[in-house]
């Protein structure tokens, strides 16, 4: 796992989120593959997408699910799969609210 936390561009929520991107690390990922968590930030809360790691067997469901209600998170996606939405992740533009689509969607594996 590459430490970031000491890069000056990063946005503070997003270095706030790092613990919990850890964890969610550390539960699906595999020793054969590479892990990769995106995170957008939302009017509900962290928006993140996980890719790589362990195949999503309901054991992983069932930890990834309870570490996001545990973080507030407003959604997980694993893959192209929703895990867990506790609020939609709305974007702001002026005086409309847009929820954002799920980032995993435009994510293509290598």
């Amino acid at each position: 796992m590459i430490d970031i936390d000491q890069c000056d561009l990063i946005r503070p929520e997003f270095r706030d989120a790092l613990p919990k991107d850890k964890a969610l690390a550390i539960a699906g990922v595999s020793r054969k593959g590479a892990l990769s968590v995106q995170i957008n930030t939302s009017e509900a809360g962290l928006d993140l997408a996980v890719f790589g790691g362990k195949p999503l067997d309901q054991e992983l469901e069932i930890s990834l699910t309870q570490a996001a209600e545990h973080f507030s998170l407003a959604r997980l996606s694993r893959e192209e799969k929703f895990v867990a939405m506790h609020a939609p992740p709305i974007q702001r533009f002026g005086r409309k609210n847009v929820v954002s689509p799920n980032i995993s969607s435009g994510h293509k594996r290598r």
